[in-house]
């Protein structure tokens, strides 16, 4: 899987990408795309955690200083800030 990000028309840029391996009959892999503000290094877009549980799925995304929570099932997702953990500037 290639990863490529585009600042302007007919340039491609190198971004991170993601590789999985998985044995068995059925897999998915989920995308999640982050808006970030202007000025807003890529640095500070990190995932913190992630779950799935039953066919539905959390993670905890750090946007600069917020913490996001998403849950997101096969055809619906939600998205609400939280409280940083403790310790976290």
């Amino acid at each position: 899987m290639l990863g490529w990000r585009s600042h302007r028309m007919n340039e491609l840029t190198p971004a991170p990408t993601v590789t999985a391996r998985y044995s068995g009959s059925s897999v998915r892999m989920t995308a999640l795309i982050v808006p970030r503000g202007a000025g807003m290094p890529p640095g500070a877009v990190t995932l913190v955690s992630s779950k799935v549980s039953g066919g539905t799925g959390t993670v905890l995304v750090r946007i600069g200083r917020q913490l996001h929570r998403i849950r997101f099932a096969a055809t619906s997702a939600s998205s609400r800030a939280v409280r940083s953990p403790r310790g976290t500037p």
